[in-house]
Order: C-alpha cells, then structure tokens, then sequence
C-alpha cells in the first residue's frame, strides 16, 4: 500500500500534499485496475493537465480512445484520473471523455494512432477504406441499425476506416448503406466522407494488359490504366450492399453520350419485389453511360449525388462519378476496354 504522494511525480507535489490529508490511494497493479470500475475513454485526442483549472501545466496531448481511470469527483470542468500507461495520476476534459468498461488484456496506448500520425492514417496506404466524420457526431453501434446498442459517439473530423460496406436500416431514404469500421463496429454512412486517397489502391495481380479499368468497391475509386501505369483516379459510387456492381472481368460493350434512365428497365432482370421497391428513378440527360455487362451496369456521370456522398456505394449497381471523370472516361476508353470489379 502506498501514499498518492508517494506515488506522484514532482510536478504533482501540492497536488499530492492536497489529497494526502484528505484520501489515502492504494497504487494498484494494471492487472488490479482492470477490474475496477470508473474507467473512461476520450472520444477525441485531448491533453493532460496538472490541475482542475486554468492555471495548470499542460503535460501533451493523448491519443483518441485511451482508457483512464476517474479517481476523484469532477472539478470545474475536469476529471482527476490515473492514467495506466505512465502509473501517475493527472486531469483531463470531461467534455472529450465517455464511460468506458476497463482495457481489454493486452492494451497499450503505444497500439493507438497519435494525433500526430493521423497523416499516415489518411495517406492512401492503408488497405481499409479511410475518411472521417462529417456529420456534427457519428455513433458506432454493434450492429447495422439505429436499435442496436450504441458503443462509442465520434465527433466531426475524426479518422475511420471502413473493412466492409453491409446492408442495415434505411435511415435516409434511398440509403441504406452502413460501414463495418476497423474495430468491429457499425456505424451509417450518411455520418462519413471519403478522404481521397493519394496513390490508387493496388490493382489485381493478374490484371490486363495494354488499357484497362481498375473498379474497387471497398475504396471506391475507379483507375485508369495503361498495363500497370495508372495514368487517371476519380472517386466513385457504386452498387449499395444489396445491388453491389458485379465482380469480375467486362468489356464495354455499348456507349451512349446523353440518355434517359429509368427504374421500370430493371423489370426485365427477374427481381424479386423487395429489390424492385428499392429502385425508384427516373433521370434525364445522364452523360457518358458505358455500358460493360447485360446487367445495364455502366460507367457514367451521376449528377443528383451531393458531391460529398461520392466514395460511398449509393447505386443500383453503376459506376457513379462526377461529370469532369465520366467525360474524361468517356474520351479515354473505348468499346472493348476491360472493366476490371473487384472488392478490395
């Protein structure tokens, strides 16, 4: 059993001299402390402070979802906590900590991305899908619906990463796409926006030769490609879960510059009716349509998406893109180029 003063660093001595007189604190070992309760998370990278207020020493800046341990009622507007990794003791915000169960076996702070290597998080290397919330806060939940138990709130700004696009509720209408996020967790996809990678994903192994075009569903990026030289990348949206765009090797096999799309086509394709009430479009003048399967699945301009919701699939299994890619498309290929699907 020791002392808080005994365990306090210089830079806490009144601090300690305080709680000595008032509370006697066992150091517990990490294994003592996993089992205790009061444990927090914060939700946003946020700094540790030497005391409750203003005047204090700022000690730096932790990163997003370190487990801390409250050990004393809030003053002002912060939290006295242990801080496990370095067994001292300090405060933080209350506002950028949530409750938190204890750290699994095994955690440490040293596996979590700095705030200062978020550009190595966002930098187009990683094999996930990256970008960040753009909504005022982002709830991940266990599962793909707003019913399912919610287990952590991310503010605007903060990195993701996406491993998978599922179907869950419709909570927009028309939107029914939800990312799986790199920690196991759900969360919906009208609450994110793609940061756009700086390289290309890599491209299939055994891709063709000479010109061809690179379709990855979980990045959402469509390439052009010159044998392995990707000479343009433009940020797409493809088919939602559900109606995802066909895996596979096409060809374009039909063009067509100006066209008129409409859902009641789709009737031909043998749908059950559940598909069918989900597609509901009738869309003048959409640009650059190259058709490359008998399925109508096709590159082309998508105008009515919001610029912002490109990099996430929204389609019934086109190739959306802005109208500068589609006409850039439109010029570089050609009946006969192979439309290369994949979904990662």
């Amino acid at each position: 059993m020791k002392l808080l003063s005994a365990v306090f660093p210089t830079w806490l001595t009144g601090l300690a001299f305080f709680f000595v007189v008032t509370l006697t604190i066992a150091m517990p070992a990490t294994t003592t402390l996993a089992a205790s309760s009061g444990w927090v998370e914060n939700f946003r990278a946020t700094h540790l402070w030497s005391g409750p207020n203003s005047a204090a020493v700022d000690y730096g800046e932790i990163p997003q979802w370190s487990y801390l341990m409250v050990v004393a009622p809030q003053q002002g507007s912060r939290l006295f906590v242990y801080v496990p990794w370095t067994r001292n003791y300090a405060y933080v915000d209350a506002a950028s900590v949530g409750p938190s169960g204890p750290p699994p076996p095994g955690w440490s702070v040293s596996a979590l991305p700095h705030p200062e290597d978020n550009t190595a998080i966002l930098d187009g290397s990683s094999a996930n899908w990256v970008g960040r919330v753009a909504a005022d806060q982002m709830i991940e939940r266990s599962a793909p619906s707003v019913s399912a138990p919610a287990l952590k709130t991310l503010a605007k700004g903060t990195p993701i990463q996406v491993v998978a696009w599922v179907s869950g509720d419709e909570v927009a209408y028309g939107n029914w796409t939800w990312g799986q996020l790199a920690d196991g967790h759900y969360a919906y996809s009208g609450a994110m926006q793609i940061v756009p990678p700086k390289t290309p994903p890599p491209p299939p192994a055994d891709h063709p030769a000479g010109k061809w075009i690179d379709v990855n569903l979980l990045h959402q990026t469509a390439v052009a490609y010159e044998s392995n030289q990707p000479v343009y990348m433009a940020i797409v949206s493809t088919g939602s879960p559900g109606w995802e765009t066909p895996n596979g090797v096409h060809l374009i096999s039909r063009r067509v510059a100006d066209e008129t799309m409409r859902s009641s086509t789709l009737t031909s394709l043998g749908l059950d009716a559940q598909k069918l009430a989900q597609a509901h479009y009738d869309l003048k003048d959409v640009l650059y349509t190259q058709y490359f399967d008998d399925f109508g699945d096709a590159l082309h301009d998508n105008y009515w998406l919001p610029p912002q919701q490109f990099g996430i699939p929204h389609s019934h299994g086109c190739v959306g893109m802005p109208v500068n890619d589609a006409l850039w498309f439109w010029n570089w290929a050609d009946i006969g180029i192979p439309v290369v699907v994949h979904a990662k």
